[in-house]
């Protein structure tokens, strides 16, 4: 692999600003110089993109779907399965939740992490909820009905549908 191309540079010296077509919906997730991305054999990895060389890859099947830096959220499939958070330096598993029940495809699948917490949506039949947990120790504290908006290090905001087809917000420490 280039690590030039990896770098975003481009022959005539333009930038690329995209790994992934726009299309996609993907973000990347990373630090600044590295990168989380899935090995051709569907593991979960971390790219140094200064020194073009892999800093680790996960010992299991995974896919990244978000991360703050410190840390990766990643999904057994894209669409479905368990979460588990690793440590972004090393990749070394924190801790492990069971799969929300919402698949990844849905419009209201959302995740988000911060230093100090990870809230994903799940879903059963037509009632969606948001799961919040403790970024160090995998605790759930909380599940609460609504769709994801925000995450801070010490609460959620979480979004309810009205009556009059206007989104209400509630706003919960945890």
């Amino acid at each position: 692999m280039d690590p030039e191309g990896l770098r975003g540079t481009r022959g005539r010296g333009e930038c690329e600003k995209r790994l992934a077509p726009s299309s996609t919906g993907l973000d990347l997730i990373g630090d600044g110089r590295r990168i989380a991305a899935s090995t051709d054999t569907g593991r979960p990895q971390v790219f140094d993109l200064v020194k073009g060389r892999t800093v680790w890859r996960g010992d299991v099947p995974g896919v990244p779907i978000d991360g703050d830096g410190h840390t990766l959220l990643v999904r057994d499939h894209a669409d479905t399965g368990a979460l588990s958070l690793l440590d972004f330096g090393t990749g070394r598993v924190l801790w492990k939740a069971p799969d929300p029940g919402l698949p990844g495809t849905s419009a209201s699948w959302e995740t988000a992490v911060t230093q100090r917490r990870v809230a994903v949506s799940g879903a059963e039949g037509d009632h969606p909820f948001v799961l919040v947990y403790d970024a160090s120790t995998g605790r759930r504290l909380g599940r609460f009905p609504g769709w994801l908006q925000g995450l801070g290090n010490d609460w959620v905001a979480i979004g309810h549908d009205a009556k009059t087809n206007t989104l209400t917000y509630d706003f919960i420490r945890v």
